[in-house]
């Protein structure tokens, strides 16, 4: 039986990504394209589908690629999560592309991750989390969050 690969990204668009909101799209393609080619020819991969998402004050679905511009604030974690929730929690990766620096709600996460989400999250962030990091490193959640620290311009090693 082939399976879909489906991913989708939600990406800070508030006004202090505005320094590096070209390299993260980009990064993003990349990372599309890279996926694309390993598994095109898999014999276990139906298709690989991407859906893209941005959030500042609001959350919208855009044409991946679409050229995007930074401003506004930074949409609470609280109200992403529940977003994912009403609209991929059955997308095998969500991958949360940010640099704010989010106060969390533990509880809610671990619920999130627990019983709302089936797939994996990704939280990429150049400001350190140390919330979401301990949580990413808690042995209950490591295989439904991963925590990565990016550099100013959302490069990772």
């Amino acid at each position: 039986n082939k399976m879909p690969i489906n991913i989708a990204y939600y990406i800070d668009r508030s006004g202090s990504m505005s320094g590096c909101i070209d390299e993260v799209f980009e990064a993003a393609f990349k990372i599309s394209e890279a996926l694309k080619q390993r598994f095109k020819k898999d014999k276990f991969v139906d298709s690989i589908d991407f859906r893209t998402f941005v959030f500042n004050d609001s959350m919208e679905e855009i044409k991946f690629g679409q050229k995007q511009y930074a401003s506004g604030s930074t949409m609470d974690f609280d109200r992403i999560l529940d977003f994912i929730n009403k609209n991929t929690k059955n997308v095998l990766i969500n991958i949360i592309i940010t640099d704010a620096g989010f106060e969390v709600d533990e509880t809610k996460v671990k619920k999130f991750l627990k019983d709302g989400v089936d797939g994996l999250v990704i939280f990429v962030t150049n400001a350190e989390n140390a919330q979401v990091k301990k949580i990413a490193d808690d042995s209950d959640f490591r295989s439904k969050l991963v925590y990565i620290l990016a550099d100013a311009n959302f490069n990772v090693d």
